[in-house]
């Protein structure tokens, strides 16, 4: 909305509140949080000095995705409990955030369109979507992945939602290479993208009636 018509001082005045509410702490608290995707992007800003922002629009579609597959994964293990956890964290950023309705819809499904409309709003906003267009190359990749591994006194692994091992961000930066034709020609989503309302579903937990969200929102997860 803000871009579309930069006069629209309610637009702008959200965005400051919610840069403001995402910086302060306030989602965080008494929260475990992650911050994988920023220790990710900030060796992209570091050796193509693109900006965080520009950086973190390449990287967490593509995290997203890679921790869904470790996610149902996980849910296979021993430890299926806590992955099953994750997961489901994953169906809420996709269902409060983008609006995608899970009925009759897997998991991975649900998470997946959220990831389509996310890279829909970024395109919709002129943001970068791949590793080329913050200025990477996959000769890189090595290079970055161990540099974030083991950079910033972390030893061996990055710690968040999940836990992180070289080859598993060797894996994300793959996923940032390139985006399928059908990604990059898809249209904007006139209820994401465009800033008209969604009616979210009424089934999520914790909500008694469906939540309205503009383009722009932060929540805790």
């Amino acid at each position: 909305v803000a871009i579309d018509n930069p006069d629209d001082y309610d637009a702008r005045a959200n965005i400051m509140w919610a840069g403001m509410m995402a910086h302060n702490n306030s989602c965080g608290v008494g929260r475990s949080q992650d911050w994988n995707s920023h220790n990710i992007e900030h060796e992209l800003s570091a050796l193509y000095d693109c900006a965080h922002g520009a950086g973190l629009a390449v990287t967490f579609p593509a995290y997203i995705s890679y921790v869904t597959k470790m996610a149902l994964a996980g849910i296979k293990g021993d430890d299926s409990s806590v992955w099953e956890k994750r997961l489901k964290r994953l169906v809420m950023w996709a269902s409060r955030v983008w609006g995608v309705i899970p009925d009759g819809m897997s998991d991975e499904e649900v998470i997946a369109e959220g990831v389509r409309r996310y890279k829909c709003f970024l395109k919709r906003i002129g943001m970068p979507l791949t590793l080329e267009e913050v200025g990477g190359s996959e000769a890189d990749i090595d290079k970055l992945a161990e540099t974030g591994c083991y950079g910033d006194g972390r030893g061996v692994y990055m710690y968040g939602f999940v836990k992180l091992s070289v080859d598993d961000v060797k894996a994300v930066l793959l996923d940032m290479r390139k985006m399928s034709k059908q990604e990059l020609d898809i249209e904007i989503l006139d209820d994401i993208a465009g800033g008209a309302q969604v009616e979210i579903n009424n089934t999520i937990k914790n909500n008694t009636k469906p939540v309205k969200v503009g383009p722009v929102i932060v929540i805790g997860m």
